[in-house]
């Protein structure tokens, strides 16, 4: 596990703390049995750390800012990226889908 030290942290740049903060978060997490299932919404906080990785990545390399969906297929990612443009990033849960469907006009989709 990664230790913290305040006095440390301020000194890094803003992507070594995302940095950090990641494995730390990853080191938290309880391992899976051989053969258990991961959940899905577990699933999908791992992506979206992953892809705000990839948009600081994006941001730092080109200075260009980007959006971004998560969701368990690419309709539904792009769908959720669509949803808080510009320079954002939505998690879209499976659980969230239909009342996103039932609430989006025809047009929106």
């Amino acid at each position: 596990m990664v230790e913290s030290n305040p006095l440390t942290e301020s000194c890094l740049s803003p992507e070594e703390q995302r940095s950090r903060g990641l494995q730390q978060w990853l080191a938290s997490l309880p391992v899976p049995l051989s053969g258990q299932h991961i959940p899905a919404d577990l699933q999908l906080t791992v992506g979206a750390i992953i892809v705000e990785e990839v948009r600081a990545a994006i941001e730092k390399d080109t200075g260009f800012r980007c959006s971004a969906g998560i969701s368990h297929n690419k309709v539904l990612s792009k769908l959720a990226c669509g949803l808080n443009k510009p320079n954002r990033q939505t998690v879209l849960p499976l659980d969230s889908v239909t009342e996103l469907f039932n609430s989006l006009p025809i047009g929106k989709m």
